[in-house]
């Protein structure tokens, strides 16, 4: 029982994130205008990103410790969506490890180290809008291995975890900003604050955010109803003048009927090259149901729908994109009834 109340616990995790670079620099003056931080999502940019994170489960037998650290290879895709550009990530390098009390081998939690390695070379892709707002990140199919499942589980999470949510309006010299968030169950509060502004190395602008966050959770895991609290600290070191965060850094704490977890994630990326990609536009340009092509929540109606016959732009009840000539020669009329 108390096995898989520790795979439960696990299954919870991967939800959340973020993590750490430490930098010096000479300070920057904050514009009167304001400091704007918006990710470069031009279609075409790599990023080169190293996720470490570390997951301790509270439990009566003994903590539970597990680390996981990969590499990320980021590219934004020339596909978009009503929720952002489509990015696609590969992972490589994975490293896992687990401590477990009293001797428990780390695969009862699900987390088999040997496992990780066989995820090499796996790619997720999902889409994120300017903010940093991540959306539909894909979930695993089923009838995976269950130490599939808990490792893609938490790198799905820390991945998720590794962008910043940026503010909408550009922040003045100590200027603040909070966004409200619902997802899986989760609602949750975040506030943020820009700490300072500074000039790196490289002739770089950086700003310093720091955010704090606070909510609820309550979700069905594996039949289970798993209610709690989420509370969290990050700091964000946010390249203004590139359109990336350098490093994040995010500390945890979720206390639920389940057990009570405490989450650390240190990311770091770094600005690649731009590559050739085709620029697909937004992937739903289709809105008619009964279009073969339609990707959607709509049903064709059983009679397949009303159909446009009217293909001529002159005509009265035409309806598309075209426009009539203005030299087209009127429309005929239909001859009069014979009384």
């Amino acid at each position: 029982m108390r096995l898989r109340r520790l795979a439960l616990a696990a299954a919870l995790l991967g939800c959340f994130g973020t993590s750490c670079e430490k930098k010096s620099g000479a300070a920057a003056v904050v514009p009167d205008e304001g400091v704007t931080m918006r990710y470069d999502l031009t279609p075409g940019q790599t990023y080169a990103g190293h996720i470490s994170q570390k997951t301790v489960i509270e439990t009566g037998m003994g903590n539970v410790e597990m680390r996981l650290e990969y590499d990320v290879a980021l590219i934004v895709t020339g596909a978009t969506s009503p929720d952002g550009p489509l990015l696609a990530a590969t992972f490589d390098n994975i490293k896992a490890n687990a401590i477990m009390p009293g001797g428990i081998p780390a695969a009862a939690a699900g987390f088999d180290p040997e496992v990780a390695t066989t995820l090499n070379g796996v790619e997720l892709r999902f889409n994120m809008n300017e903010g940093g707002e991540v959306e539909n990140m894909p979930e695993l199919p089923e009838g995976q291995p269950p130490a599939i499942v808990a490792i893609m589980g938490q790198m799905t999470g820390g991945l998720r975890s590794a962008f910043a949510r940026l503010p909408d309006e550009p922040l003045k010299e100590g200027g603040e900003w909070s966004r409200d968030r619902e997802e899986d169950g989760t609602t949750s509060t975040m506030s943020g604050k820009l700490k300072k502004l500074r000039t790196n190395g490289d002739g770089e602008t950086v700003a310093t955010l720091d955010t704090e966050s606070n909510g609820k959770m309550k979700r069905e895991v594996e039949g289970k109803s798993v209610e709690g609290t989420i509370s969290g600290l990050s700091t964000v070191e946010f390249v203004s003048s590139a359109g990336y965060a350098s490093s994040l850094d995010r500390k945890l704490r979720q206390t639920s009927n389940m057990a009570d977890v405490n989450l650390e994630f240190e990311v770091t990326w770094e600005k690649g090259e731009k590559k050739a990609v085709e620029v697909q536009g937004e992937v739903q340009a289709v809105t008619d149901p009964c279009d073969a092509d339609y990707v959607g929540g709509e049903d064709c109606p059983a009679d397949g729908g009303e159909q446009q016959a009217i293909t001529d732009p002159c005509d009265a009840d035409y309806v598309g994109g075209e426009e009539c000539p203005a030299d087209a020669p009127a429309a005929e009329t239909a001859p009069a009834a014979a009384e």
